[in-house]
């Protein structure tokens, strides 16, 4: 149906069609010539789109439409995990971009897409004109966003609800009961510490960015400062036209899954994507004092292990160094164990889940620490987020554009090679859908034989690799030979790269051989550094009460980095780390100091492991009581990491109201964490006469709520 200027005029004041017959008619036409209707609604925090969003879902299935309406970060398994990080305010501007995008794409290909197929009417409560106006607001690259979201279906209609700040604002504060929330005002670009004020600021750049989209011709205003009689009579004028017209953009959305037949479109799609040549060069540098180093490789390439000893081996030298990596932050860890099960993100929602996870990890830890001059190491990087993009039928240029516009350029980058016999000998492939069967490729669909599909997988990966390691000038390493055969080659590009010759600086020989023995029995490294960091933080909050020197500090890193060292060997493994340590000929230790450390670890267990006389014997009173008061701090940093799986990021411990408070910085619930610090607090409660509770995101609700503003969340 051809529609009349006047119909193109809006507002218009047509009147709302309620003859019965004629809606019956209109539907019946719709569903011989169309395949749907995607309407949207925009506008500010506050400016009431909902409220028209539900009437006209009301009034279009009264009229027997089938009706589906879709809401801003509501998808089944990505919502849940944002809209606890920004509740406790962890979400920074590119990630909060990057998971709203994840959101946006998984509803698009489960919902949107699929919906508009089958003829229905989606409504939109926002859409990616969202993405656009915050993140320009936010100060989200202009070209990053519109590539993102260059693949969003066009809506046939789409409408701003616009509305003064002002009466926003009035409206969002009598909605909530408090002043607007953390990210709706934009606290964490703007600096202000008022939420009223920074609303204001925040929601007027929102709302000058929507104007522009007014200005293209992408957004129909309709004022929204009368009835909502009025309002809606607006907003149906303008939509009854399309029920009969012919709609566009409803193009069928890329496939989920690659079914078993398409195999050789998908061979042929690598086979053209792996052309492309430079990588490293389209990331913008850094341009900071500190060095990004990155290793790369395929999975079973022994990767983690030569971050590790990298890491150790910066160390021992006195290098401000950071290690970290993907794929363990609450980002992926929440949303993928709840979507794993059902196989449910696409290829294109798991690389934004990715880019999510990139923004985050960069935002948080990596451009911190290069700025005051550290050096990072990164266990995997872009290079293998863009592989495994491809690998999936990405579009090449898409992919590209997505994780350039989050990413930095490496100072150093290294690729570390293996021949698929040497990858496949390492492999154990006996649990589909885990461990190492989620390297296979299955959710490709091209064959649902794991190990056809692993070789599949990873022979074409690993030709990615190869080619982008030598189309990027990226030293390669053969690590099919002994691990150590590797070790001074990637220790040599990485002092070069930092700018010191390591025969002139002084090893610390002490930290090396702890170290060494650490690594010899197969510590986990992960929870030991972890575990290291809280006792130190947890010893430097308490020096007032136990005053001990930075010797028994030491001692006590020493003790955390080796209290687990019997773990292999089974039950009453403290027992276990105690004989390993004290059977160990250290060369810069002295026997005393062994046995301190030796003392401390397996102390460190509980109250039951009392010093007998044998292990007591020559320690002095003040060393005895030493010695509990660090396994008692120890103790507690063992229980923050419970789980082993680094849930609880980061802690401050406050002294407050005659007690210690260790406030754990985690976006999960962290249960497991926070039941055994109380279960293990006995300890140190019993030599530091100091009650010890345990809180979560405690620093970020008391800035929240404005009582203040002076906290440094990451002291």
């Amino acid at each position: 149906m051809e529609k009349t200027q006047e119909q193109n005029d809006i507002p218009n004041r047509a009147p709302v069609m309620e003859n019965k017959k004629r809606v019956e008619n209109k539907r019946a036409s719709r569903q011989r010539k169309h395949n749907g209707l995607l309407v949207v609604f925009e506008g500010l925090d506050g400016a009431g789109k909902s409220t028209q969003v539900e009437r006209l879902k009301k009034h279009l299935k009264d009229a027997g439409y089938s009706v589906v309406v879709t809401s801003w970060n509501s998808s089944k398994y990505i919502s849940r995990a944002t809209k606890r990080a920004k509740r406790a305010q962890l979400l920074t501007p590119n990630a909060f971009s990057a998971l709203h995008a994840t959101d946006f794409f998984y509803r698009l290909e489960n919902i949107i897409a699929p919906s508009l197929a089958a003829g229905k009417i989606v409504i939109a409560d926002r859409y990616a004109y969202t993405a656009v106006a915050r993140g320009r607001a936010r100060g989200i690259d202009t070209d990053w966003v519109n590539n993102v979201y260059s693949l969003a279906i066009e809506p046939d209609i789409a409408f701003l609800c616009d509305v003064p700040v002002d009466i926003a604002l009035e409206r969002v504060t009598k909605k909530n009961g408090n002043p607007p929330k953390y990210y709706e005002a934009g606290m964490d670009v703007s600096g202000e510490a008022d939420p009223i004020d920074s609303f204001k600021d925040f929601q007027t750049s929102v709302a000058q960015e929507y104007a522009g989209l007014v200005e293209k011709g992408k957004l129909i205003p309709v004022e929204m400062d009368r009835t909502e009689d009025e309002i809606f009579d607006d907003i149906l004028n303008a939509i009854e036209p399309l029920l009969d017209s012919p709609l566009s953009g409803t193009e069928t959305f890329p496939p989920q899954v690659q079914e078993d037949s398409q195999s050789a479109w998908f061979a042929q799609k690598v086979k053209i994507d792996s052309k492309a040549g430079a990588f490293i060069s389209r990331l913008p540098e850094h341009n900071l004092p500190g060095k990004l180093i990155v290793i790369e490789g395929a999975h079973r390439a022994g990767v983690t292990h030569q971050v590790n000893v990298l890491y150790d081996w910066l160390q021992v030298r006195g290098v401000d160094v950071v290690k970290s990596g993907f794929g363990s932050t609450w980002i992926t860890t929440e949303i993928t164990n709840r979507a794993a099960r059902d196989n449910a993100l696409s290829p294109r929602t798991n690389i934004l889940l990715t880019a999510s996870e990139i923004s985050y990890i960069l935002e948080v830890e990596v451009l911190p620490a290069l700025e005051r001059g550290a050096t990072v190491i990164l266990n995997r990087y872009l290079l293998t987020t863009f592989i495994e993009g491809l690998l999936r039928g990405i579009d090449r240029d898409w992919l590209m554009e997505t994780l350039a516009g989050l990413g930095i350029r490496p100072d150093l980058t290294i690729y570390l090679d293996v021949p698929f016999e040497t990858l496949q000998s390492r492999v154990d492939l006996s649990s589909v859908w885990g461990g190492d069967s989620q390297h296979a490729g299955l959710d490709i669909g091209f064959t649902r034989d794991v190990e056809t599909s692993f070789e599949f997988y990873q022979r074409r990966a690993l030709d990615l690799y190869r080619d982008f390691a030598e189309s990027n000038g990226i030293p390669t390493l053969d690590s099919s030979r002994p691990p150590e055969e590797n070790y001074a080659p990637i220790a040599n590009f990485t002092a070069d790269t930092i700018g010191f010759d390591p025969a002139e600086i002084k090893v610390d020989k002490e930290l090396q051989e702890v170290l060494e023995l650490y690594h010899a029995h197969n510590g986990y490294f992960e929870h030991a550094q972890k575990v290291r960091e809280f006792a130190v933080r947890i010893y430097d909050a308490s020096a007032d009460i136990h005053g001990l020197g930075s010797r028994p500090r030491r001692l006590l890193e020493y003790a955390a980095l080796l209290h687990d060292v019997g773990h292999s060997e089974g039950a009453r493994h403290e027992e276990r780390s105690y004989r390993i340590i004290m059977d160990h000929n250290f060369s810069h230790l002295s026997n005393r100091e062994k046995r301190l450390i030796a003392l401390i670890s397996l102390y460190h267990n509980g109250p039951a492991q009392e010093l007998n006389e044998e292990r007591q014997a020559n320690l002095r009173a003040e060393e005895q009581l030493a010695v509990r008061r660090l396994a008692g701090i120890l103790r507690l940093a063992d229980a923050l990491d419970a789980s082993n799986k680094q849930v609880v990021t980061r802690i401050r411990v406050v002294r407050e109201a005659g007690a210690m408070i260790l406030d754990i910085n985690a976006v999960g619930t962290a249960k497991a964490e926070r039941k055994s610090v109380l279960a293990k607090r006995d300890l140190f409660e019993r030599y530091f006469n100091l009650p010890v509770l345990v809180d979560r995101n405690r620093a970020e609700r008391i800035i929240r709520r404005g009582k203040n503003t002076s906290i440094d969340l990451f002291s």
